[in-house]
Formats: C-alpha cells, structure tokens, sequence
C-alpha cells in the first residue's frame, strides 16, 4: 500500500516551478516509490543503478537525456558528471524538466553543487513520520506556532502512545511491512551490510569497514547528545581527522545530522560542539546493540534516543515552511539548556523533551534561562507523554507529543 508523504504537494510545486529538482535522503527511505506513484504519466524513468544505462549516461549523455523533456533520474550521485549536461540542456531550453534522486545529499558534495547552481531546488525525504504511518496530515499546531499565529489548544489525544515501541521501530518504510521481530532485526542487519559494502565504496574510499562500522556505533549511541567527535576518536582508536572524515560521510549519506548550538552575543558561555542526531531512531537503536524496545527504554540512552524521534518529526515540520525554519539546541556551560531552537525569521522558540505524563512549573528553568538571554524568544513549548494541552506561564506551555507525532488538527 502506498502512502503520500507529507513532502508531497511541496516536491510537486518544486518540480512545476524549477527545471531541476533534486530529492535526496538516504538509501530505503522510499525516495523511488514517491516518484514512482506521483509521476507516472509525461515522465520517463531511467536508474543508474542500471550498468547499461549508467554506461550510456558516461558515453552519450546527450543522446540519453534529450530523449524527453520530462526525465527522471534515480542514483544521480553514481554519475556527477552528468549535471553539467543537464545544466547545458536547461540553459538552452527551460521548458525541460529534470527530477534528480539519489542516497546521498548532494547539497554536501560541493562538485555537485556548483554544477547545479542556481538552477536547482532541493528537498529531502526523510524516515516516515507517525503522522504519515497514520494518514494525518502535518500538525496544523506546530505548523502555526512557527509562524507565529495565534495559539490555538489542540484537540484531546485519541491515541494510546506506545512510545518506546514507536522509537525502537523507527520510520523506515521496510518496517511497515512486518511485525516480526527477527525480521526486523535481520533487515537492519542487511541495511548496514549493504550500506558498508555497496553505497561507501560508490561515495568514497574507506580503508577498514571494521573501523567505520564501529564508528556508526559510537555515533548512534551518542544520538541526541552533544558531540566530542575527538572523544568519539579517541574511543574507537581512531585519529581525529578520519573520524571527522566518517561524520562527513554519514551526513551526506543522509543518516546522521549534527544540529549546531544557537550562539548567544555572550559566546564563551554557551557550549559551540554540535548536537549529533541518526535521523531513524530505529536503525540507531540496533546499531547501539538494543534489539528490543524494552531495552531500548531501560537504558541511560533512552533519553538521546527519544530527543532524535522528537527532532526527526520537527525537522519534517521545519523543512515543509516556506521560508524553511531552522533547528538548533543552546547549552550554557554551567549546565542549563535547551533541547531545541526553532529560528523563524527572528523569532525564537525553546523546546524541552520531557518522557514524563507529568509536567510542572520545575521543568522550565531552561527555558525560563533562555527567555532571560534572548528577548525574541516568541513561545517556550515542553512536549510531554501526557494528554492535556497547559499553560505553565504567559511564554511557557506543555504540549502533549501526539500533537506532534500525528498531526493532530486544531
């Protein structure tokens, strides 16, 4: 069963739009179904993980591309070479249209980038949402809440939130497809072999799959903590310029994110190491060695784990705004910190992660402390495992995670 994602009409309005559109995200997320479903008719398909084609594409990509004015090309990062044909043939005529995909983000790959600039639009797909599982539509009230309308409380949660099942499966569309347990664990064990051993070597060179394997652990373990990369390093017995070579690799490989600290005028105090996020809290949980979700929610990195799920689904929000918001944390270095800053415009709003039902006046010193530092701090938002909307203070109010998770109308 095909299920539309909540990028959908916003990747449709890029493609009318712009003559090149580029979706990227990482392998298996469901990039060559979307364009499969949603483009059927006018447009012509090609993939390069096709050898023949591929090898056309190197030898007589005119040929291959001006064949029809609506193409579509999946595993475009097998061929970087080709964007600089597409940008002549768009140059020359704009009544082209060219929909690029690819595992990996070629925003990142500054070849790639210069080929395409100023003639390409970029979106990525990322992990389902609970929201697209469901067949909701984006949460209307966080959607508002960033664009500063009015704060409207959301409707009573319906839905019983099994939140550690939830994180433990994650959002890859594979594991919408079973509920068996040893065939999941078997897919993920796939996943990463095929990651290893096929999309590293087509990107760059690895010298030891062992070592980058144990670097992708030490990574999802840490997942939405802030990140050491020299004390990840230092762990695994790596030197600190290729264990910053590996984080490279994994952003543009589109599993892994490092969210940068908001910086405040009084920059010495506040904490500058990003944040590091694996963007599908379920492939993180079996590469830190949880392979259950009740050992996943017993452990110390129950908390990480559950910061990554809220990011992934705010992230999604963020990126369907026009103009697109951006995510951050703020963490003073006395201790006292913001889960997440969403910047829209120059307006500010402080998010707290709470896994409590409850929710009290104690559990706002970040972002009371935040208020104090930034005056633009338009709202303070703590999503909690509970089922009422509270306001806490006139700035401050506890919103319940499913309001979230599933879009939940207002």
């Amino acid at each position: 069963m095909y299920l539309q994602r909540w990028l959908t009409p916003f990747f449709k309005k890029n493609v009318k739009n712009s003559p090149v559109t580029v979706l990227t995200g990482a392998r298996q997320v469901g990039k060559s179904t979307l364009l499969l479903n949603e483009f059927k008719n006018k447009w012509r398909y090609i993939s390069f993980d096709d050898f023949d084609i591929l090898e056309m594409a190197k030898r007589n990509p005119f040929d291959l591309l001006q064949t029809d004015k609506h193409i579509i090309i999946d595993e475009i990062q097998l061929a970087p070479e080709v964007l600089k044909v597409i940008k002549q043939i768009v140059d020359k005529d704009n009544s082209y249209r060219f929909i690029l995909s690819g595992s990996a983000n070629l925003l990142l790959m500054a070849k790639v980038a210069e080929s395409l600039a100023g003639r390409a639009q970029y979106k990525t797909l990322r992990p389902f949402t609970q929201g697209e599982i469901a067949g909701y539509p984006p949460s209307l009230f966080f959607i508002n809440l960033i664009k500063g309308k009015r704060l409207v409380n959301p409707d009573k949660i319906k839905t019983k939130l099994n939140l550690a099942k939830r994180i433990w499966i994650g959002g890859m569309p594979e594991m919408l497809k079973t509920k068996n347990i040893d065939a999941i664990l078997s897919w993920r064990d796939g996943y990463i072999a095929t990651y290893l051993e096929r999309d590293l070597r087509q990107l760059t060179q690895i010298e030891n799959l062992v070592d980058f394997r144990r670097f992708m652990m030490a990574i999802a373990i840490r997942s939405g903590k802030i990140l050491n990369i020299s004390e990840v390093a230092r762990d695994i017995g790596l030197s600190q310029p290729t264990a910053s070579r590996y984080m490279n690799i994994l952003e543009i490989s589109g599993l892994a994110v490092r969210i940068s600290a908001y910086k405040s005028n009084r920059g010495s105090r506040i904490i500058k190491a990003p944040k590091v996020v694996w963007l599908d809290t379920g492939l993180a949980s079996h590469l830190a060695g949880f392979f259950s979700s009740d050992s996943l929610m017993n452990s110390r990195e129950w908390g990480g784990m559950l910061e990554s799920f809220v990011f992934q689904h705010l992230q999604i929000i963020c990126d369907l705004i026009t103009p697109k918001s951006s995510l951050y944390y703020w963490r003073t270095r006395s201790g006292v910190e913001v889960d997440f800053v969403i910047e829209h415009g120059r307006d500010l709003i402080a998010i707290e992660i709470k896994s409590s039902k409850n929710v009290g006046y104690y559990d706002i010193k970040g972002i009371e402390n935040f208020a104090k530092e930034f005056s633009n701090m338009k709202l303070g938002i703590i999503i909690y495992s509970g089922n009422e909307f509270i306001k806490l203070t006139d700035k401050i109010f506890a919103v319940p995670l499913n309001v979230l998770l599933e879009g939940e109308r207002v």
